[in-house]
């Protein structure tokens, strides 16, 4: 609250939010109950409950103890609904009197960067929409922007002539000032790896909006070794050199199968998960590109479907093939005509044919021409990587602004405030060494022992590990 008295603002307005802040704490303090609340029953007995997060089980042993037992539950639910009425109301009153003040601040140069008329306008949209929708689930602490899905356009490389199409328009867009990646890649094979196949490599641009589908499957080398129209240089010097920056979510097994396919030593390269992590304390584990987006990006309701829709149906392609994922997904779809929301995942091992069925299945990203769903699935991740890029990078841990200095120049006491040293992650450290692991990820993808083993590759790097995970202090 008392980081209100540094936004240049009236300071009556400044009261009226500093109350709009308190309220919001009451508003949060009411959605859990005390550890004990004392409630009078009719007969004019007072009961000690326990409150919803206790661990305390009321023992019922009749039909009267039940019914009792109930009444006593209603009366709480009536109590807590009454304390959360009340704070409504007075939360009504305060943004009454901001909205009516308003008109006298809104054309001040620093109106639009206070960020807590936005939370305010995110707060009163969540509300209206979880009232209508009857929304049972718990909100997330902090509204983040809706997430806008990108519509690019769709250029499959499958000739040399495309080849260096591509070539010249990705060396033309390139700006050394941009410190942004101008490349997102991904690459999708049969058991991605030195054993397996790399056969399409879908490339965002999002300078220009297209995604380039680079079919491997059918260019061979030659999609790395065609030179430009205009240029000497090729695909694989791009995917090499530092000039072109590019991001990938874990590298290791794409490096891994496109070094030993095609000798192509990636460079240059931010390793989105890696920057996840940094965010993150007390991990023992990376987190996969599904859970980030779905904890970081807020994706518009019908966007989420349709990602949803499209996850799975790649999750049953790679197990079952392409027809049966089409079938197993049109039931899904009846299900959630039906009652409205997904069923729970499909026990994909269980309708899968053993052996040769799984190869076959797991073939899907051969199938030429490639199926229309395949394609979804594979822009579908490299789309939303700039997004959750750029989540990162304006997260308080890689910015220089969220503490205003760096880690040595605030207080015992401040420090103590944020929770501790583990919180003081200097943004240049952080940033540097997410760039020294994913070097280091390159480097191990590249040598002969290199195992892209899951349980393994979910581990947190050994070297973060006392930073991520330092104890607390005060």
């Amino acid at each position: 609250m008392s980081l209100l008295r540094y936004i240049t603002l009236p300071s009556s307005l400044l009261h009226q939010l500093e109350g709009i802040t308190s309220l919001a704490l009451l508003l949060f303090k009411s959605a859990v109950l005390p550890a004990k609340i004392s409630l009078a029953t009719s007969d004019g007995k007072n009961i000690s409950e326990q409150g919803p997060r206790s661990s305390h089980i009321t023992t019922i042993t009749t039909a009267g103890d039940k019914q009792i037992y109930d009444e006593r539950q209603k009366e709480r639910a009536d109590l807590e609904y009454k304390i959360y009425l009340q704070n409504a109301t007075q939360a009504r009153a305060c943004i009454r009197k901001v909205r009516m003040d308003m008109h006298k601040f809104v054309l001040r140069p620093n109106f639009d960067s206070d960020d807590v008329f936005e939370d305010l306008c995110a707060f009163g949209g969540d509300l209206v929409l979880r009232k209508r929708d009857k929304n049972t689930s718990r909100p997330p602490a902090k509204l983040e922007p809706v997430t806008p899905m990108p519509e690019p356009t769709i250029d499959l490389v499958d000739g040399l002539d495309k080849v260096a199409s591509m070539v010249d328009h990705i060396i033309n867009l390139q700006d050394p000032k941009v410190s942004a990646p101008l490349l997102y890649v991904d690459c999708e094979g049969v058991n991605l790896g030195r054993n397996g196949t790399v056969t399409l490599m879908p490339c965002y641009v999002p300078l220009a909006n297209v995604v380039y589908v680079v079919d491997i499957q059918e260019l061979g080398a030659g999609a790395f070794t065609t030179p430009g129209t205009g240029t000497h240089l090729t695909f694989k010097d791009i995917l090499e050199g530092n000039t072109v920056k590019k991001a990938l979510f874990d590298c290791r097994c794409d490096s891994d199968a496109l070094f030993f396919h095609y000798n192509v030593r990636l460079g240059g390269v931010t390793d989105v998960q890696l920057m996840d992590l940094a965010t993150r304390r007390n991990e023992t584990r990376v987190a996969g590109l599904k859970s980030c987006m779905g904890r970081r990006l807020n994706l518009p309701e019908d966007v989420k479907e349709e990602c949803q829709m499209i996850q799975r149906w790649g999750g049953y392609a790679f197990k079952q093939g392409v027809e049966v994922a089409d079938q197993l997904l049109e039931d899904d779809k009846r299900v959630m005509i039906a009652t409205n929301k997904w069923p729970s995942d499909r026990c994909v091992l269980d309708v899968m044919t053993d052996k040769v069925a799984r190869g076959e299945a797991m073939a899907a990203v051969n199938i030429r021409p490639i199926p229309q769903m395949m394609e979804k699935y594979i822009v579908n991740d490299v789309v939303l990587l700039p997004a959750l890029y750029q989540h990162y990078v304006a997260h308080q841990f890689f910015t220089e602004e969220w503490l205003g200095g760096s880690e040595n120049s605030h207080s015992p006491a401040l420090q103590n405030c944020l929770g501790g040293c583990d919180y003081f992650r200097c943004p240049r450290e952080w940033m540097h060494r997410v760039e020294e692991e994913t070097e280091r990820r390159l480097s191990l993808s590249r040598s002969p022992d290199f195992v892209g083993n899951e349980v393994a590759m979910n581990a947190v790097p050994q070297e973060w590990d006392k930073f991520l995970n330092s104890p607390k202090t005060g």
